[in-house]
């Protein structure tokens, strides 16, 4: 199927090809107007793909994108922090730049991985600063909330750079399966 030329132009970050092929249920936080959540449905044939978005004009656009070509995804306004989600939800969250805009990152990081599967892995794409800043007095990078949300971090990924010439990293986090008694 071909989506859109409007979909097909614009690249995908590589945070996109860390979603495993067999994931069967991805949650985009911050999905703008759609554009990724659905370049992720495509790429991950029969996966449930839900993007949400802090604001109604985007995910307002997000749905009149969505209109347009016939794969299965959700859209929802929602915040970050207070996810209208069951516990263990979906095999993969992605979030795209959206913790550095977040007031309590430590709030919104737990949610990402109340929503996650045991196993299931957490990818946090943002700016180099935002997942690890330079200031080492801050205790709110996402390093170090990863691990205080629970999280398990297994790699970080170099993604190259905005247009502005900031440098932006993909984390990979991993939710511990629950042990056995």
């Amino acid at each position: 199927m071909m989506l859109a030329p409007w979909l097909e132009a614009r690249p995908r970050p590589r945070a996109h090809a860390l979603v495993p092929l067999d994931a069967t249920s991805v949650l985009l936080v911050g999905c703008g107007v759609g554009d990724d959540a659905l370049a992720l449905a495509e790429r991950i044939v029969g996966a449930r793909v839900t993007g949400v978005d802090t604001s109604l004009a985007r995910i307002d656009e997000a749905l009149r994108r969505a209109r347009h070509v016939a794969l299965a995804v959700r859209f929802a306004v929602a915040d970050a922090r207070a996810l209208p989600f069951d516990d263990g939800r979906f095999d993969v969250v992605l979030a795209d730049r959206v913790l550095g805009d977040v007031d309590d990152r430590l709030r919104a990081m737990r949610e990402l991985a109340r929503v996650t599967r045991a196993g299931g892995r957490v990818l946090v794409h943002d700016r180099a600063e935002v997942i690890s800043p330079r200031d080492v007095e801050r205790d709110d990078d996402v390093m170090t909330l990863l691990a205080r949300a629970g999280l398990v971090a297994i790699e970080i990924a170099d993604e190259g750079m905005l247009d502005d010439g900031a440098r932006v990293v993909t984390l990979i986090g991993l939710k511990p399966r629950d042990e056995e008694p």
